[in-house]
């Protein structure tokens, strides 16, 4: 959204200048640098920041060798870059409290909670002095995995908050958390009017269904709509879209995986192995964190054949999801 907040050149022609250098240094291809160059146009409002990263962000998405070359290039310069970045903040902030109109400025990086592996330690742990040169109030959001790393990851940052699932049940009990099921409807119907679903039980199998995933809550809703011809969403509609749902989950479960998920679900809640497959899985959503202090199968793999298989050698478990 545009500020309108005129900010004077001497703010901005320094961070249009780094883009420049950066394109000039990146490569020897005219597309990739007029796909930066077109970003460094002049403005003189406060999209001119977000217009650069959008470009910067565009040309590493296009090309593998690209990505290589730009990320080399911003890790050499980035301290330049925080430098100009650092002018011109509060600049923006003096501006807003002038106008009464906010105290200071947030920014929400969002989408970083999807960097696995090296890519994710790189980024919130051996180059966080990079992120600690801005000098900016700053929300990331980070894979569940590095918060694991509570000693690294601690050190460089004011506040963890660990985000988990809505708790649509205890574990082992069926007796609904009703908060969690009066909330979910509400994230649905204000992007989907109730009239859109033949009957509430519909909904409710579709929440069901999303183990207390927002995420997946809407992805099983637009599953839904890839059903319609026309009218509401029908509870046969509903349980298609949690089927392939399942079949997308079924990519990301290797068949060991079955007993070692059976046997979290089945066991108490402090149960809670911490190791390299659970890591994976709590990344990949097949396990969920359901109250940062206990796991659960999320119930799209549940309903794998691989897992039924695995909870009923198991004696009595999980093997479904929470009541309706």
């Amino acid at each position: 959204m545009e500020a309108g907040i005129e900010v004077p050149q001497v703010y901005l022609a320094p961070l249009q200048e780094w883009f420049r250098q950066v394109s000039h240094q990146i490569s020897r291809s005219s597309s990739v640098d007029g796909a930066l160059a077109t970003g460094a146009e002049v403005k003189t409002r406060l999209p001119l920041v977000g217009s650069l990263f959008a470009h910067l962000t565009t040309a590493i998405r296009s090309n593998s060798t690209w990505k290589t070359e730009i990320r080399e290039q911003v890790r050499n310069s980035f301290t330049d870059l925080a430098h100009r970045f650092n002018q011109l903040l509060p600049f923006v902030e003096g501006e807003l409290r002038r106008q009464g109109r906010a105290r200071a400025l947030i920014f929400v990086v969002d989408s970083t909670d999807r960097l696995r592996g090296d890519e994710a330690e790189a980024f919130f742990i051996r180059d966080i002095h990079q992120l600690r040169q801005l000098r900016a109030n700053s929300i990331y959001s980070a894979p569940i995995t590095i918060l694991d790393e509570q000693g690294a990851v601690g050190q460089n940052f004011d506040a963890i908050e660990r985000l988990t699932m809505l708790k649509l049940a205890d574990k082992g009990s069926a007796k609904r958390n009703e908060i969690a099921w009066q909330r979910l409807p509400e994230l649905v119907h204000k992007r989907l009017p109730a009239e859109n679903f033949n009957h509430e039980t519909t909904l409710d199998h579709l929440i069901a269904h999303s183990g207390g995933h927002p995420r997946d809550l809407l992805r099983l809703v637009n599953l839904c709509f890839q059903e319609i011809d026309e009218g509401p969403i029908t509870q046969a509609m509903a349980a298609t879209a949690a089927r392939r749902l399942s079949n997308e989950y079924r990519r990301l479960v290797q068949p060991t995986d079955y007993r070692l998920l059976a046997d979290i679900d089945r066991g108490p809640p402090a149960h809670t192995p911490a190791t390299i497959e659970t890591r994976r899985l709590l990344y990949d959503l097949v396990l969920l964190d359901c109250n940062s202090y206990w796991w659960q199968t999320h119930p799209a793999v549940q309903a794998l054949e691989g897992y039924r298989s695995a909870a009923a050698a198991g004696g009595a478990g999980a093997d479904g999801p929470p009541a309706r």
